[in-house]
């Protein structure tokens, strides 16, 4: 042990991310190398020489100091990093046809992208690129700055797809349905929670029905419930709007505009013009 007083530097080490380096007078180290797991959710090192005069070399404030070195790390983080989805010169081919190429966007907390375009054109293909359930011949896909091959189950956690079908089974009913499939993402939804969901996509009366029974437009609503109990930051939806009145389109735009204000992010297809307000744009792509 080296008996000798100097600054100690915490240092991050969880590549790709950007070091963060905090000095602090005082922090005791065992060692010149201390494996910081107690106080801190991320892989550190802690380097330096512990204060002269220590028995051990750490005082009886250590955890403490670490945590609050863990808490200035997060604020920083959390106020100077903003959540992104980035897209770069996507290209999708089908069989000896290219149906587009150089494709790219990117989405921020409270934005809404629209993807447009003739029947063929790529749009649901488009979507299950970011969605990790296509392979992308060309181009990458980024998730605050990593590639999301990279960090798989993290960006799954965060994301929330609703594709054609729904992924309703006939045999359940729409309360099960909607349990089940929470179930299936990590997520225990309590039965009040999932009941105000249904009432709320206009399903009242009909939580304990077979989806059987159910019209297509019913059950596009118990698909849609999800949105109201998904904690995803990023929602993928082809072609949300599809087998919907007018007034559950209505509702819709006004689930999807609170998940933009709360600074989520939606990325769909649709053949309509919708009004979400906030900030959005369009994707138009030629078939």
């Amino acid at each position: 042990m080296v008996n000798d007083y100097r600054r100690a530097t915490l240092r991050q080490i969880v590549a790709p991310r950007a070091a963060c380096r905090l000095d602090i007078d005082r922090l005791a180290i065992i060692g010149q190398r201390f494996w910081c797991r107690q106080a801190c959710s991320f892989p550190c090192i802690i380097e330096g020489f512990p204060p002269s005069g220590a028995p051990d070399g750490r005082p009886s404030n250590f955890l403490e100091k670490c945590q609050r070195l863990f808490r200035l790390r997060h604020n920083a983080t959390s106020r100077t990093t903003a959540i992104m989805l980035t897209a770069v010169n996507l290209a999708c081919v089908r069989g000896d046809r290219r149906l587009f190429e150089g494709v790219g966007f990117s989405l921020g907390a409270g934005q809404w992208l629209q993807v447009e375009g003739e029947n063929g054109a790529g749009k649901t293909s488009l979507l299950r690129m970011v969605c990790g359930l296509l392979h992308m011949p060309e181009g990458e896909i980024r998730w605050n700055g990593e590639l999301v091959g990279d960090i798989g189950d993290e960006y799954r956690a965060d994301l929330l797809y609703l594709g054609h079908a729904g992924g309703i089974k006939e045999e359940l009913t729409a309360l099960e349905n909607l349990r089940i499939g929470a179930a299936l993402g990590g997520q225990s939804l309590d039965e009040a929670v999932t009941l105000k969901a249904l009432q709320r996509l206009g399903l009242k009366g009909r939580e304990d029905l077979p989806a059987r029974f159910l019209s297509q437009g019913q059950k596009r609503r118990v698909a849609l419930a999800r949105l109201l109990t998904s904690l995803a930051k990023l929602w993928v939806l082809d072609e949300p709007f599809v087998a919907l009145d007018v007034r559950a389109v209505d509702m819709l735009c006004a689930i999807i505009a609170e998940h933009l204000q709360n600074g989520g992010m939606a990325l769909f297809t649709s053949h309509q013009a919708v009004n979400l307000g906030g900030s959005g744009s369009a994707l138009r792509l030629a078939a």
